[in-house]
């Protein structure tokens, strides 16, 4: 009997089976294709449909589809599926005999048959495909889209009005100034009103302490807020850019509407979303309201939008507050209100930076208020304290869905004692759970809490606000769009951004205190991971993800992080084509996948623990770090970025060009300087300064040719800053560089089989010791740039049968010491075959006087020593030679 194989991937074998015979008959599955007619092949979002948005129960809205089945066989069905997002029907489609090609309609199913379907809808948003026969669909696994609107005169221009929830801290927070708190005028000509104060931007401590929360309340009941921040302090761009290029699109006529929507982000979101009530311009979220402002606004955006609907655009916080709302609407009322969802940059599972913050103050405070009265200024302490009772600042962390998605623990902690020992002993040396980092943030291993300045040792976080943080994640990591919504995801990429934290101990003397550094990842933004921005399944076809490589866009325009991601051209285009379901190109750097790292191209990561400032400059004068003159965070070199992390201060730059380090002290103390080389998240080369004295006058520069540690200059420490360098320290790769500012000292010996005499130096802290000479002077140089000077009054180093040195002083980094009688000779005679038979050695040094006689032919030396009046003799077997070395200040003989 004969074996058939038959394949059924794309095709449906019959088998008819007579007495004599086995016949087969293979049927191919039919394909789908667009419509060639204009307003369908050349719709890129909505073809087989047109128009794609028309008036709801007006508009005739026609469908087409070309079947073709290459042995012309006719479908059994021909199908048109629409859903509005709770409810999915099926419409049969019939042969098109207007169509316009002739050839579509010529009854030949193997050049293909176009079919139609038409009719109004209801107003909403619809998902739609094609099937037939053997699964045959279009599209292939996804759905297409189009809007039955509620505006009637709409002909042209028919898309979404939208909706913006910006971040955390980006709106402005006022209070009534009855107690004339802040009656001046700012730098900016600005007069501060009378009649408010003007809580954040921050205005100083003092201001920001009405910023306070209790149990998670506002302790004065009297803030409101009514704009989002465009332009921090008037100069740095915070939305601006993206306002412009929202308003643009409404002045153009594209866009009906757009509305930024301040909002109280010191509050929990059930209370943002359930209050937010009209004071004339201001808002006040501290106020019940029947009609809360969000959601007041936005049936507002869609009433006037004309598809009927909105668009949300969400940055970081922003997204969560956008879930929270999708949760509060339910489904059905979020599906007739919104049509789109696009999420930049937010941290849907929390992320790492969020315990820096509430721990050590990270990344809150503004160092120098340049524009505030008196000196006042907003301090990591003050935003610490702050933050500890805001459920906003709980919502960032890490939730148990992050835990689930990221390998990377977010704190470790090193086994030593004794500040560490209780942590490790209760959480181990990973914290990777969300029990671990619960237990570790409220202080559960029995740390108690530190003094307000004290930015080193880990605050303890509200228990309370930590559990309702769970809570709250427990809901938004579990939503999921309706169908009817479609959500784009986007997410910044090549930033270095905190993944953990990595705890240490220091020690301060007698004592020892928490120490701490931050793990840099490039897999993010600056602040939020990749794992977090991208959270939400795409397993729903209505879910898309987009990747924005930061590093390959800074490369070649100024620096953007987390905060001014919306100001990235490649992030408007995307938002263009998403909103307008337009074709604007998009750069190289806006990818659909995660971006390549670039294995070749190293990082150098400074990590500084102390009072000094932390400053890069390029060969062009170009600026890394905070300005002195505005207060502000400078990244004018491509590729660097400046962080303050609590105490901790650092910079990671691409190491490809030339750059300069400069610390400027700006108290007394000690510093740590970490330098690592890194490639990705890989570091492959380290060294660390430990301990350096610093002061007020302290400067410390150090220069990177070539971006390796290997290559760089030492690190020259100017101590009281009159322009002079007081210490040079050499890196060590792998090794901790201690201070050092002790000279070398010197060995001044006659080499036995050479019979020259040699002047070395020797030095345990910094080697090597470089000997140079200028006559009778020599100089012996450590590694560190310490001196040690030899003055001889006569130097005879080896000619004929001896050696006589005379020294007469000795100089050490500028401190001279004189010497008494300082001699040392060497007088010698050799045999047949050139080795030393005789030698006698003389030498005087501090009132001692040593001779030695070496005879080859007894194989020893004896050595008679003078001191005081006092004789001593002693025989050594073999050759002794005698040797001058500086002790600090004076000189000893040896042998």
């Amino acid at each position: 009997m004969r074996q058939i194989i038959v394949s059924f991937s794309f095709a449906l074998a019959l088998f008819i089976l007579p007495a004599h015979a086995l016949a087969i008959i293979i049927i191919h599955a039919p394909v789908l294709t667009i419509s060639p007619e204009g307003g369908y092949a050349d719709d890129p979002v909505s073809p087989g449909v047109h128009p794609n948005i028309g008036v709801n129960s007006a508009s005739v809205f026609v469908f087409r589809v070309v079947y073709t089945q290459t042995q012309n066989f006719s479908p059994t069905k021909m199908n048109l599926v629409l859903s509005d997002g709770t409810t999915t029907t099926t419409y049969p489609m019939y042969l098109d005999g207007g169509a316009l090609d002739p050839i579509l309609r010529n009854g030949n199913y193997a050049d293909g048959e176009q079919y139609v379907y038409s009719s109004t809808f209801a107003p909403g948003i619809y998902n739609y495909h094609f099937e037939s026969d053997f699964g045959a669909r279009l599209p292939a696994a996804s759905t297409w889209v189009f809007s039955a609107n509620a505006d009637p005169g709409c002909t042209e221009n028919c898309y979404d009005n939208v909706l913006f929830l910006p971040g955390l801290q980006a709106s402005r927070v006022y209070r009534p100034n009855d107690a004339h708190q802040c009656d001046y005028d700012d730098d900016f000509g600005e007069r501060i009103s009378p009649t408010e104060c003007r809580l954040w931007e921050p205005g100083g401590d003092v201001l920001a302490a009405s910023l306070l929360m209790h149990n998670g309340r506002s302790v004065f009941p009297d803030l409101y807020t009514r704009d989002v921040i465009d332009k921090a302090y008037g100069s740095a761009a915070i939305y601006s850019p993206f306002i412009a290029f929202m308003d643009t699109l409404v002045s153009s006529g594209v866009v009906n509407e757009w509305e930024a929507i301040p909002y109280d982000w010191r509050l929990a979101f059930d209370d943002i979303l359930t209050s937010g009530k009209k004071l004339g311009d201001n808002i006040s979220y501290l106020e019940a309201t029947t009609s809360p402002y969000i959601i007041q606004e936005l049936k507002r955006l869609a009433a006037n939008s004309r598809t009927g609907k909105v668009t949300i655009i969400a940055h970081s916080n922003g997204g969560l507050l956008a879930k929270a709302l999708m949760r509060e609407l339910g489904d059905t009322e979020a599906a007739r209100l919104i049509d789109q969802i696009i999420f930049v940059a937010v941290p849907q599972t929390g992320t790492p930076q969020a315990i820096g913050a509430l721990l050590h103050g990270f990344k809150q405070d503004i160092p120098h208020a340049w524009y505030l009265p008196d000196g006042a200024f907003f301090s990591a302490p003050t935003a610490r304290l702050l933050a500890n009772d805001m459920p906003s600042a709980y919502n960032l962390l890490p939730s148990v869905q992050y835990f689930r998605d990221v390998q990377t623990p977010v704190a470790t902690f090193t086994n030593s004692s004794p500040v560490l020992t209780n942590a490790y002993e209760r959480y181990g040396s990973f914290v990777n759970t969300w029990e671990e980092m619960r237990g570790f943030m409220a202080g559960e291993e029995g740390r108690t809490a530190p003094l307000s300045h004290d930015l080193n040792t880990p605050a303890l976080a509200e228990e309370s606000l930590l559990d309702d943080s769970l809570n709250t994640h427990a809901s938004l990591d579990e939503w999921t769009p309706p169908s009817s919504i479609s959500l784009v995801e986007i997410a910044g990429w090549g930033v270095d951004t905190v993944g953990r934290i990595d705890y240490t101990q220091k020690k301060k003397g007698d004592n020892y205190t928490w120490s701490y550094e931050p793990w840099l990842t490039e897999d993010g933004d600056g602040t939020v991971v990749v794992p977090s921005a991208l959270a939400m399944s795409t397993s729903s076809p209505n879910v898309t993800r987009w990747w924005v490589n930061l590093a390959e866009y800074n490369d070649n325009n100024p620096d953007k992080e987390h905060k001014d991601i919306l100001s990235v051209e490649g992030v408007q285009c995307l938002i263009q084509n998403v909103l307008l379901r337009s074709n604007c190109l998009l750069p190289a750097y806006v990818k659909t996948s995660t971006p390549l790292p670039d294995n070749k191209k190293k990082k150098l990561h400074f990590f500084l623990h102390s009072p000094l400032s932390l400053d890069f400059y390029d060969d062009i004068g170009r600026h890394t770090g905070l300005s002195t003159t505005t207060g502000f965070i400078e990244n004018n070199i491509p590729g660097a970025y400046y962080r303050e992390f609590g105490e901790v201060k650092y910079i990671t730059t691409s190491a490809s060009t030339t750059f300069h380090l400069v610390l400027n002290g700006q108290a007394s103390g000690s510093f740590d300087l970490k330098i690592e080389e890194a490639v990705g998240d890989t570091v492959v080369a380290s060294t660390t300064f430990v301990d350096i004295p610093t002061s007020t006058s302290t400067q410390a520069m150090m220069d990177f040719t070539d971006g390796t540690i290997t290559n760089a200059s030492p690190l020259s420490i100017d101590e009281d800053g009159d322009g002079d360098i007081d210490v040079y320290l050499l890196p060590k790769l792998g090794e901790e560089v201690f201070f050092d500012n002790t000279p070398p000292e010197a060995i001044i010996a006659l080499d036995p089989t050479t019979l020259i005499l040699n002047i070395r130096g020797e030095d345990a802290q910094s080697p090597p010791v470089v000997v140079s000479a200028s006559g009778t002077t020599y100089m012996l140089a450590d590694g560190a740039g310490n001196i040690l000077q030899l003055y001889f009054n006569k130097l005879l180093t080896g000619s004929g049968k001896q050696s006589k040195v005379s020294l007469g002083s000795l100089v050490y980094n500028g401190t001279s010491f004189a010497l008494g009688t300082t001699t040392l000779q060497y007088e010698w005679s050799l045999d047949k075959d050139g080795a030393v038979k005789m030698l006698n050695q003389d030498a005087v040094a501090e009132g001692v006087h040593i001779h030695a006689r070496y005879s080859m032919k007894e194989n020893r030396t004896e050595i008679m020593k003078e001191y005081a009046g006092i004789s001593t003799k002693e025989t050594r077997r073999g050759l002794v030679v005698l040797t001058l070395q500086t002790n600090r200040g004076i000189m000893e003989i040896r042998y």
